[in-house]
């Protein structure tokens, strides 16, 4: 029952969190030289506010900006984030590294992110390392191996020419004249 409760009170808080960022992000787009100071989240999103909103890519910029509004800061304490993980919230979430991220990508990184590091994260976080560092070290003998199969031919030996052309063929040109 009390996680019942717990997520319930997740969903109703990542949901003010959305409508949030989205009425910045809908004033913003309205006025660029928009000052905070004038501005206050009301009423509910409507159905077309939230199919636009999924739609919605959150820049490092736009991030930048919310974050400074006192409201974003309690949302994300009232949803368990810690202010040393709000500092790189952005990075942490942008796991592709495509310098966006979008509204599913924030509340789903958000619910990874709350409470404490149990020991079960961070030795699935060890193994997951294990793991990509055996496929790099593969990978690298891999690439020693095709490497060892591209050599330089020694000077001494002749390159093969084409048929019907002086000189020696280069790679990347065509034998045939056309």
């Amino acid at each position: 029952r009390q996680r019942l409760l717990n997520s319930q009170a997740f969903a109703e808080k990542a949901a003010c969190l959305v409508k949030f960022v989205w009425a910045v992000h809908c004033r913003r787009s309205e006025d660029p030289d928009w000052e905070m100071a004038d501005f206050a989240v009301s009423g509910p999103m409507d159905d077309q506010d939230v199919d636009e909103a999924s739609e919605l890519q959150i820049t490092p910029e736009l991030f930048t900006f919310l974050r400074t509004f006192d409201e974003l800061k309690r949302l994300l304490h009232a949803l368990d984030v810690t202010d040393e993980d709000q500092v790189d919230l952005f990075d942490t979430l942008d796991v592709d590294g495509g310098g966006m991220i979008d509204l599913e990508e924030l509340i789903v990184g958000i619910s990874k992110l709350r409470g404490d590091a149990r020991r079960s994260d961070i030795v699935g976080v060890s193994l997951v390392v294990r793991c990509i560092q055996a496929d790099l070290r593969v990978l690298k003998e891999d690439i020693a191996k095709l490497e060892t199969g591209f050599r330089p031919r020694p000077s001494a030996e002749p390159l093969p020419t084409s048929l019907g052309t002086e000189g020696p063929l280069r790679p990347g040109f065509s034998s045939m004249v056309v």
